[in-house]
């Protein structure tokens, strides 16, 4: 059984509704350190500070974005 990715996300970097950028310091460390390779549709759990929720990510190549997409009913506060 695959374990799921977990990335660390700054929920203040809103890209849209329900769209969290991975750009941020932590993001990048998570995903170097996993050796996550982003993909289109790939299945992740993302984290920050006292919230976690199941993503779906996204590519925006026109902006060279990475966004990890909430999963609706997923998003809960973990302390």
């Amino acid at each position: 059984m695959s374990t799921i990715p977990e990335i660390y996300v700054d929920w203040n970097d809103n890209y849209g509704p329900n769209l969290i950028e991975l750009d941020c310091a932590g993001s990048q460390r998570d995903i170097e350190k996993q050796g996550i390779t982003l993909t289109e549709g790939l299945k992740v759990k993302i984290y920050g500070d006292e919230l976690e929720a199941e993503a779906i990510i996204r590519h925006f190549p026109n902006e060279r974005t990475w966004v990890a997409e909430v999963l609706e009913g997923t998003l809960k506060t973990v302390r």
